[in-house]
């Protein structure tokens, strides 16, 4: 269902789906539809993390969790499939916990983190759920159509849980992998004029902090990094 409502909102003409997640909240549905629609969309985003939150939990505390030592994680590799779909599930409400900031609230905050650290024990898995939520990715190749100019806000929510997820998995992916996602990263630090896009620029910076702290990759792009972050900061 929740993958329906994302097809359903970004299929919105830009200019509907601005106005939508930009309706006043205070108004009620006499004056305008939209919030009492952003009420229903709340109340599903919560009702589906708390149901999250039982199902990750339960896998957590599982008879075979508290017999296998964690230290072997690959003994209960079904954890990271439970994983996986969790996280495919929280990308589609993206569109909606954005409202909440980046923080959004300690419920999704327990169900996301929890979600990352089963999945990015097992690498392989980690990759996979990446490459399928990599913005503009047509073909296992990498060929990116990149689009960071759109105002879309279903395609901005969509570009920051992307960039964030990465930033929480640069650690355990192969550098081989993380050298095309290099285009996708750099799209969204070297974008400066839109300001709706702040958040994930921001996130892009946070990205490549991240890919620089392995040490094994792009060393050669430090100073080039470092130049661009105090041209971003001149113009913000």
């Amino acid at each position: 269902m929740t993958l329906s409502l994302h097809s359903a909102f970004a299929a919105l003409p830009e200019p509907t789906a601005q106005s939508f997640t930009s309706a006043d909240q205070s108004l009620t549905v006499q004056t305008d539809i939209f919030p009492a629609l952003w009420e229903n969309l709340k109340r599903l985003l919560f009702a589906t993390i708390m149901s999250l939150q039982g199902a990750i939990t339960n896998a957590i505390h599982a008879p075979r969790m508290r017999t296998a030592p964690f230290s072997r994680p690959l003994q209960i590799p079904e954890l990271a499939q439970q994983a996986s779909k969790i996280l495919a599930i929280l990308s589609t409400l993206a569109f909606v916990s954005v409202k909440f900031g980046s923080s959004a609230f300690d419920e999704w905050n327990f169900v996301y983190l929890a979600a990352i650290d089963i999945l990015t024990a097992y690498p392989a898995k980690t990759t996979t759920f990446i490459e399928s939520c990599t913005p503009g990715t047509l073909s296992l190749g990498y060929q990116l159509m990149i689009a960071v100019s759109t105002r879309h806000p279903c395609l901005k929510a969509d570009a920051l849980f992307f960039l964030d997820t990465l930033e929480q998995v640069i650690p355990v992916l192969p550098p081989s992998f993380i050298q095309p996602l290099l285009p996708v990263v750099e799209s969204y630090v070297s974008n400066l004029a839109d300001a709706s896009l702040r958040p994930q620029l921001e996130s892009a910076h946070s990205v490549f902090l991240a890919i620089l702290a392995r040490r094994d990759i792009v060393h050669d792009q430090i100073l080039p990094y470092v130049e661009k972050v105090y041209t971003v900061g001149h113009i913000l």
